[in-house]
């Protein structure tokens, strides 16, 4: 589930304050935060968790957007297990073998990478012609990723020029590049 920026913005800071009650993070480390994550709370933990590494190693007591982007490339750079990304990925991102908006993971990552390569711009047509040149996936199977990923909101599609997008940008901005090396 995603929660809004306000209630983002009080699952960073009140963990991390100070004795004087001061937050430990800018506005724009929160809003980095918030944007990476759309407000999800696995991952505005998981980012959190590298960022308060990041800030104990370095000995820093307040983090801006720039400490945050650094301490999740270090998170993600320094992560030995391959098997660890597909844990980071698995709840929102590639979840859904089973019940309802059934789709299998590896079927998932395929269509992801392909919207994480178009830029996050791309419609469903562009989506189908690159998944059969790139990885000869069908075209039943790619609308029925596309409709699994929409039910779970993890992509959004504008309604009036029908361009999908990942909801959330840790997957696009950093996640999917250690993914899909596992993968091809």
């Amino acid at each position: 589930n995603y929660i809004d920026f306000d209630a983002t913005q009080q699952l960073v800071t009140e963990p991390t304050r100070m004795n004087d009650h001061r937050t430990r993070f800018t506005d724009n480390a929160i809003h980095y935060i918030w944007e990476q994550s759309a407000g999800n709370v696995f991952y505005v933990q998981l980012i959190c968790q590298a960022t308060v590494r990041f800030m104990n190693k370095r000995h820093i007591n307040i983090v801006n957007e720039v400490y945050v982007k650094q301490a999740i490339e270090e998170w993600l750079n320094s992560d030995a297990d391959e098997s660890a990304y597909l844990n980071y990925g698995h709840p929102l991102f590639l979840s859904g073998e089973i019940g309802d908006n059934a789709a299998n993971q590896d079927e998932t990552i395929i269509v992801l990478d392909i919207i994480t390569r178009c830029k996050n711009y791309t419609t469903e047509e562009e989506i189908i012609k690159k998944a059969a040149e790139l990885y000869g996936q069908a075209e039943n199977v790619t609308k029925s990723i596309l409709s699994s990923l929409r039910a779970r909101r993890v992509v959004d599609q504008d309604k009036e020029s029908g361009v999908y997008s990942i909801r959330c940008r840790f997957y696009p901005d950093f996640l999917n590049d250690h993914i899909i090396q596992i993968f091809l």
